[in-house]
């Protein structure tokens, strides 16, 4: 005859202490120097496009890592369609997000592949026993969790054993990490100072290996350091189209370093009253036109180490 009210029955039994966390989780996320801004910046900055970052594109399904996805994915699929267990559908529902999310950037890729070690993978077992039924045999899965163990051991040391003598000189794969060394280390010895356009990709390395005395037109951080304007002229910079040179045109940018892989290199040569003063197979050098820089970078000797840094290791 008498109900309690819906607030009251949400703050009873085992439902309070999913409220009072929840509050909490809350309380800390608002603790932070912007408040409540601070979830419309992450907001604004999940949803705009970002042309400039390779694993903020959708992942191409017509290549390995597009391979590995349909493959998990029908894995998880099947599962979920065939299994005899009992489905959530909260968990069903993530899944189903997280499933998505790789089509939208390829960051999302290690995620979703979480989500279905994690969600489906007892589903996945349930219709893998009813198709290939297990053997009962005694004493078996003993002896072969046990030869696991020791054969994963002495992966392990063998695989340390022969890193060791590796570990003072790292080889990078240049293939993946094409940044422009031989540039920059001209760059440091000639001891040059100003304002530098460069491409998004290279602003973080230029900015460790020249900064202070040199200041990039863009660089990793993005949102939180620059403002929606200079981002803007920088895309346009990199690309080559548009107002291409709006960047250029300022008096405080003093010199750039541009990709050969960008139309903007071929844009720079033709660019009046900039000049070329350094190249390599992948980068080159401008300064403006009658500027002391110019001088300055051509009386350095160039470094003996390739453009890209191959004959270079960590640390």
């Amino acid at each position: 005859m008498f109900r309690e009210s819906r607030l009251a029955t949400i703050f009873t039994g085992s439902n309070r202490l999913i409220v009072y966390v929840a509050i909490a989780a809350i309380a800390a996320m608002l603790l932070n120097p912007y408040g409540i801004q601070l979830l419309f910046f992450l907001l604004r900055t999940a949803t705009v496009p970002r042309p400039e970052i390779a694993e903020w594109q959708p992942i191409t399904l017509i290549s390995i890592e597009g391979l590995v996805y349909v493959v998990f994915l029908v894995l998880a699929l099947t599962g979920l369609i065939f299994s005899r267990r009992e489905r959530n559908p909260v968990l069903v529902t993530l899944f189903t997000c997280t499933a998505f999310l790789p089509l939208i950037a390829a960051r999302h890729m290690p995620l979703f592949g979480l989500a279905c070690a994690v969600l489906t993978a007892e589903h996945i077992a349930d219709v893998w026993h009813r198709v290939l039924p297990p053997r009962a045999v005694p004493g078996h899965d003993a002896a072969h969790g046990s030869w696991f163990v020791a054969a994963s051991l002495i992966t392990a040391l063998v695989i340390a054993g022969a890193s060791l003598p590796n570990f003072h000189c790292i080889p990078l794969d240049r293939r993946k990490t094409a940044f422009p060394v031989k540039a920059v280390i001209l760059l440091k010895q000639s001891n040059v100072a100003g304002n530098m356009a460069v491409h998004f990709d290279w602003g973080e390395y230029v900015l460790w290996h020249l900064g202070p005395q040199i200041k990039v037109s863009i660089d990793g951080r993005r949102e939180t350091v620059y403002s929606r304007k200079p981002y803007a002229e920088n895309l346009l910079f990199t690309t080559g189209l548009g107002d291409w040179d709006g960047i250029l045109k300022k008096s405080e940018t003093h010199l750039a370093l541009v990709s050969k892989e960008f139309p903007v290199f071929n844009l720079m040569k033709l660019k009046p009253g900039w000049t070329l003063v350094y190249e390599d197979p992948m980068s080159g050098i401008f300064v403006r036109q009658g500027s002391a820089l110019e001088e300055k970078v051509r009386l350095i000797k160039e470094p003996d180490v390739s453009h890209n840094g191959a004959d270079l290791c960590f640390p």
